[in-house]
C-alpha cells in the first residue's frame, strides 16, 4: 500500500528526551490548503492512504478538517499519538471511523518509571487510557517503541503489554541520529543495535501479534524501507516536501533534506524531483555494494542516507527531453569494506 505521512504539526504537550521534532523553533500547523494540494497530487500518483503525525497530531487547530480532507480525497486515514488528549479527540474520529485504518500510539517503557522517564511524569497512565478506550470502542490500533539505552533492557516485556493491552501489532525502531540524542547518551552504540535486533528476531514469533523492526535496523537488504520503494511520500507541517519522515529538516541533523516546498511549487514537479533523486541515490548504493566498497554502518539503511544525502547536490532542476531532471550528484564516500 502506498502511504503519506504528513507532519500536520510540531507542537506538542509532551516534550520527550529522544524527540527532535519540537526542537525546530517556531510552532508550526500545516495549511490546509497545502493539504489539499498534496492529497489531490498524491492521488492521481496511487496513493491510497496517509497517516498524520506530530508533534502532537491531534493538536492541530483544525483535526477534524483534515480528516475530513483525507477521506473525500478518498484515502483511509491512520495516526500516530502519545495519547495524552485521545478521549477529547475521540468525537473528532466518529464521523469517520469507517475510513479510520490503525491508530498507533507511543509506548517507551513496560512500566510508569521507564516510559515517564523518556516523556514525561504521568504520560504512561495517558496512553494506557487511550489504548482501553480504543478497546472499548473497538478501534484497532498498534503500537510504536522507539529503542533507548533507556529502555533497551525491556523489549520483551513491551511486547508481553502490547499482547495484554490487546494491540495488534508492535514496531520497534531504533533512535536516528541527532544532537538530541547524542547529548542524553540515548542513542546506542551499532554493535548494541545490532545485538538488540538479533534478540527481538529471535523472540518475536513466539508472540500472537506482529512483532516487527521498522527500517533502520542492520540489514543487507540495499533497500527495505518504503520511501525508497516509492511506497511513502512525506510533507512536513511547513509544507515541504522531504527526502523521508527521519531525514526532515532539524537542528544536528546533518542528514536532512528538502526536496522542495509545495507553497513554491507544484506537486508533479517536487514528486518528478524526489523520483530522480531516489533512482540516482538507489543506482549509486547498489554499485558500491556491487564493488564491495560499502562500510558497515552503510548497512544500518538510516546511517547511510543520513551520510549520503548531505552529500547530494541538487542545482536547480531542469527538465531534460526524457521528462527527468539534470541533477549534479555528489557522494562523499566512506572507508571501505570488501564483503
Amino acid at each position: 500500500m502506498r502511504n503519506l505521512v504528513v507532519e500536520l504539526t510540531n507542537r506538542c504537550q509532551l516534550r520527550c528526551r529522544h524527540c527532535f521534532v519540537t526542537s525546530r523553533g517556531e510552532p508550526h500547523d500545516l495549511d490546509l490548503d497545502t493539504l489539499q494540494r498534496f492529497l489531490n497530487g498524491a492521488h492521481a500518483a496511487g496513493f491510497r492512504h496517509v497517516s498524520f503525525t506530530g508533534g502532537e497530531c491531534t493538536l492541530h487547530a483544525d483535526f477534524s478538517r483534515a480528516l475530513q480532507l483525507s477521506v473525500q480525497a478518498g484515502y483511509r486515514v491512520g495516526f500516530v499519538s502519545n495519547g495524552c488528549n485521545f478521549a477529547q479527540v475521540l468525537p473528532q474520529l466518529e464521523p469517520f471511523r469507517h475510513n479510520l485504518s490503525t491508530l498507533t500510539f507511543s509506548l517507551d517503557g513496560s512500566d510508569a518509571i521507564t516510559h515517564d522517564r523518556l516523556r514525561g511524569s504521568g504520560s504512561f497512565v495517558q496512553v494506557l487510557r487511550a489504548v482501553s478506550i480504543c478497546v472499548v470502542r473497538r478501534l484497532p490500533f498498534t503500537l510504536n517503541t522507539v529503542i533507548t539505552s533507556g529502555n533497551c533492557t525491556q523489549l520483551h516485556d513491551i511486547a508481553q503489554l502490547a499482547v495484554s493491552l490487546g494491540a495488534g501489532g508492535l514496531r520497534f525502531g531504533h533512535l536516528i541520529s541527532s544532537s538530541v540524542a547524542r547529548a542524553d547518551s540515548l542513542q546506542l552504540p551499532p554493535a548494541d543495535r545490532r545485538r538488540i535486533d538479533d534478540e527481538i528476531r529471535s523472540w518475536a514469533p513466539s508472540f500472537s501479534i506482529p512483532v516487527v523492526l521498522a527500517p533502520g535496523h542492520y540489514t543487507e537488504d540495499l533497500f527495505p524501507c518504503a520511501p525508497l520503494r516509492g511506497l511513502e511520500l512525506n510533507l512536513d507541517c511547513q509544507g515541504n516536501i522531504p527526502w523521508c519522515c527521519q531525514l526532515a529538516p532539524v537542528p544536528g541533523h546533518p542528514g536532512a533534506s528538502v526536496i522542495g516546498s509545495l507553497r513554491q511549487s507544484s506537486f508533479t514537479e517536487l514528486f518528478a524531483r524526489l523520483r530522480y533523486m531516489r533512482r540516482k541515490l538507489r543506482r549509486r548504493k547498489r554499485a558500491q555494494w556491487i564493488a564491495g566498497t560499502l562500510c558497515e554502518a552503510d548497512l544500518f539503511p538510516c546511517s547511510y542516507c543520513a551520510a549520503h544525502v548531505a552529500g547530494l547536490h541538487l542545482h536547480l532542476p531542469q527538465e531534460t527531453s526524457s521528462g527527468e531532471f539534470a541533477c549534479s550528484i555528489q557522494i562523499a564516500h566512506s572507508a571501505p569494506v570488501r564483503r
